[in-house]
């Protein structure tokens, strides 16, 4: 099934990514490392979402101090 024309697969639309501020996206040449979750333990498939929460943090703040020099 083919998203509608103008919204993502997620169902979002590109009006609402636009008034996000930012977009970060992650492909699978991304330069983080991470482990794939599928059928990992929950206590994994959890360190694995906190270690994309810390990433995600330090890149907002890069992206932060960026803008304001």
């Amino acid at each position: 099934m083919q998203p509608e024309r103008g919204t993502l697969p997620d169902g979002r639309s590109s009006a609402e990514l636009r008034a996000g501020g930012r977009v970060i996206v992650s492909s699978a040449g991304t330069d983080w490392p991470i482990r794939d979750p599928d059928g990992a333990p929950l206590e994994v498939v959890r360190a694995i979402r906190d270690e994309i929460k810390t990433r995600i943090q330090a890149l907002i703040t890069e992206i932060d101090a960026h803008q304001e020099s």
